[in-house]
């Protein structure tokens, strides 16, 4: 397939959800630079292991436009939903 990343440990229409979800987010992502990306690296690590501040030479009003337009908080959620029904689809 064209699909650069794939999920084959689960089945049916889940395993489908998240294989889709996968791909949309890779399509999304690809014209993202380095800065995009490690913010987005650092938005997916727990609370209490988040940077305070960014290793990055970009003001704070840039980091927070690019949270913003790229919808960085959404993808961190759709992250965590797809780790939830992964975990289940290994489990069950």
């Amino acid at each position: 397939s064209d699909d650069l990343l794939a999920i084959s440990v689960l089945e049916g229409e889940v395993g489908e959800f998240v294989s889709s979800a996968m791909n949309l987010l890779w399509a999304s992502t690809e014209s993202w630079n380095d800065n995009r990306l490690k913010i987005m690296l650092n938005e997916l690590k727990p609370v209490s292991q988040r940077s305070a501040t960014y290793p990055l030479h970009i003001t704070q009003r840039a980091i927070n436009k690019n949270i913003r337009d790229a919808r960085i908080v959404e993808w961190v959620d759709l992250f965590s939903t797809l780790e939830i029904m992964i975990n289940q689809g290994l489990r069950s």
